[in-house]
Formats: C-alpha cells, sequence, structure tokens
C-alpha cells in the first residue's frame, strides 16, 4: 500500500490523528504501512521521528529499540539547539525513563524482545494480544510540542497550513478553552486549533509583554509552540519583554524550565543584540554548574556563530 500524497502534505497533528483512527480501527497493517512510508521519506523531520519511536513499542512491545530510538533523537536535537525546545526535551526525557522502566520490568520476568515480538505483534495473525486502542493516549503532548523542523545538514522549519481545524471557538471563554486542552478524544488538530485561539487573544490583550508572563500559565504545555511563534513574529517587541522576564528575580521556587523556555524564544529570535548576550551571559554565570547555565552557553554560541554569517 502507498499513502503518497498523504505523506508529503502530514503534520505532527495530523500524523497522530491519523494513527489514532487507524489504531481505532484495528488497521494495523495500513498503520504499519503508513509510519514506514514516513520514516522512508521523512525521516529526518521530527514529529515523524518521534512516530518511528512510538512504531517500535505497538509492533511487537520492542522497548529497547523504542528507547534506543528515542536517545538518537535526544542526540540529534542537543546538537541543534534552534531544534531544542526545553518542554519538548523534558517530555522526551520522561517518556524515555518510563519506557527504560518497563523494558526492565520485562526483562526481569524473562520476556524478551523476540518473545515480546511473536506474542505482542499485532501483524503476526497468531498474536492473542490486545492493542490499547490509541496510537497515543495521555503522551499526546509530544506530537503537539515536536517541532516543526526538518534536519540535516542545518534545520529547516516548515511552514503552511499546518492543518489545524476549523474550529468554532469564537464564542467559548479563556477558561473553557483551556479546559478543552486537557480533554481526552479532543484531537490534536482541534488542540492546535485552541491553543493558536487562545494565544491570539492574548497578543491582542497585551503584546509581547502578556504573551512571556504566559510561559508561567497552566496551559503551557499546549500553547508553548504558539507562545514562540507569536513572540517570532514581533521582534521587537518581543526581545525586551523577554530579556526583562530573565532579568526578573525567580518566579517561584524552580522556575529554571520557564527561563529555559525564554532563552528558546530568543534562540528562535535568531538577534544577538548586545542586551540578549548580556541576559544570557547573567544565566551561565549564575549557573555555572547545571543545565541551566549550559543552556544559556550553547545559545551565546547559537547566536553569536548566526550573527557572524
Amino acid at each position: 500500500m502507498r499513502v503518497g500524497r498523504r505523506v508529503a502534505t502530514a503534520w505532527q497533528h495530523g500524523i497522530c490523528d491519523e494513527l489514532n483512527r487507524l489504531w481505532q480501527a484495528k488497521a494495523y497493517a495500513e498503520a504499519d504501512a503508513y509510519v514506514q512510508e514516513l520514516h522512508a521519506e521523512w525521516g529526518n523531520y521530527v514529529p515523524v521521528a518521534l512516530t518511528w519511536i512510538f512504531h517500535a513499542e505497538h509492533f511487537g512491545s520492542q522497548l529497547e529499540e523504542s528507547v534506543a530510538r528515542a536517545k538518537a533523537l535526544q542526540k540529534i536535537m542537543q546538537a541543534h539547539i534552534e531544534l531544542e525546545s526545553p518542554v519538548f526535551m523534558e517530555e522526551l526525557r520522561c517518556h524515555i525513563r518510563r519506557t527504560e522502566d518497563i523494558a526492565h520490568f520485562f526483562q526481569g520476568t524473562g520476556e524478551t524482545p523476540e518473545k515480546r515480538d511473536a506474542e505482542r505483534n499485532p501483524l503476526h495473525s497468531h498474536s492473542r494480544f490486545h492493542p490499547a486502542s490509541y496510537w497515543v493516549k495521555g503522551e499526546d503532548s509530544l506530537y503537539y510540542l515536536a517541532p516543526e523542523a526538518i534536519w540535516g545538514e542545518g534545520v529547516m522549519w516548515r511552514s503552511g497550513d499546518s492543518g489545524q481545524e476549523k474550529s468554532s471557538v469564537a464564542g467559548l471563554s479563556n477558561r473553557e478553552l483551556s479546559w478543552r486542552l486537557g480533554v481526552d478524544g479532543v484531537t490534536l488538530a482541534e488542540k492546535a486549533s485552541i491553543s493558536h485561539e487562545l494565544v491570539r487573544r492574548l497578543q491582542e490583550e497585551g503584546g509581547a509583554e502578556r504573551i512571556v508572563r504566559e510561559l508561567l500559565g497552566p496551559s503551557v504545555l499546549y500553547t508553548y509552540p504558539d507562545l514562540v511563534a507569536s513572540l517570532v513574529a514581533s521582534p521587537k517587541e518581543s526581545i525586551p519583554a523577554l530579556v526583562s522576564f530573565l532579568d526578573a528575580p525567580a518566579h517561584k521556587y524552580d522556575d529554571k524550565m520557564e527561563r529555559e523556555m525564554a532563552i528558546w524564544a530568543l534562540v528562535r529570535l535568531g538577534r544577538a543584540d548586545g542586551e540578549v548576550l548580556r541576559v544570557l551571559e547573567d544565566c551561565r554565570v549564575a549557573h555555572p554548574d547545571d543545565e541551566l547555565g549550559d543552556y544559556a552557553a550553547r545559545a551565546i554560541d547559537y547566536l553569536t556563530r548566526q550573527a557572524g554569517k
């Protein structure tokens, strides 16, 4: 079977929603063919690399292979800070830890990869294993947060229509929209539409300063890609707001993630002006022995190199 045009127009929300549809329909062979062709044609596209990770889990519980694929993606993204969304990377790290724990449990009970493939691969007609009814449930945020980028000699960002559903969100309050972001059964494409509307309203409400404050907001697990896109679209406003955010005292007991989120927005903006480099250097000096300091140092290096091109 060939999926042709579906592959060429696939976006991260559509990939996950399509695989959920196929999985619920128990169309396992079609799902396998879809993923195999995605991997063959778009293997260096982050959402497809993520799909390849889940493929190893769903077809025969090949958890060790899934972890190896996840760590390979992690290493690639760490080599390209412009890909290294801190929110996505944290979700990926959590997924790796959970998968490793389950793999160790299987190994301890004598469930080898070969035995699991024989008993748990839905492509095997003799398999009595009943797969879950969703391709991804509970971890769809990984798809949602996956950077829309292709790596190779450099990093290329996809642009154009992301396949967001045209849902009726205008009549819903911000509270109602935020609630729907966490509801099971709402497609990722619809969640993308909701996030886009929430961020649009925030932009209208208070510009870049309001967008930056939302880095501390309760819905940031879903709104972060749109928050960054909004900041990238208005650099004159965004850079002072992000610098001010990073200059502020700690927002709560442990705000390192929020500061990394602000730093990644500056990386995506790609401007190595004096205030940006100064605030990043302050972060590096204040956190010399932890991940935040390292992240700030790599951001300085990236922005300086970009300025020299």
